[in-house]
């Protein structure tokens, strides 16, 4: 098993993360074997490949994970890693930053068009 592809790496809680390998029969004739898909060491599902010799195929697994951190994604001897991140608060500090300001004129403006009416 070979390019292990890990897509996106990097998810919010609760957004599915595809993970990819190339599987090859190398021998010469037919052959049937399981793709173990391991999350953290632990197997999340598996999938029975029948390939004919010589033939490769992409072989791909989907999972979610609920909690923020960094997981370890495992099929075969490929190994790569994805990451689970809280949303952040940068909505938040972009609305005080830019609305505060705004804010502020509106309010001198208000204050000079009613001092000026005086």
């Amino acid at each position: 098993m070979s390019s292990l592809n890990i897509n996106p790496a990097e998810v919010r809680p609760d957004e599915p993360v595809s993970v990819s390998v190339t599987v090859t029969n190398t021998g010469g004739t037919e052959g049937t074997f399981t793709v173990y898909f391991k999350v953290n060491g632990e197997v999340m599902e598996s999938k029975v490949v029948t390939l004919p010799g010589g033939v490769s195929d992409i072989i791909t697994f989907t999972t979610i994970a609920g909690t923020a951190g960094d997981y370890s994604v495992e099929i075969g001897s490929a190994k790569g890693n994805f990451s689970v991140v809280q949303p952040g608060l940068l909505w938040l500090w972009l609305a005080l930053g830019l609305g505060m300001p705004s804010l502020a004129l509106v309010v001198a403006f208000m204050t000079y068009r009613i001092r000026k009416a005086e």
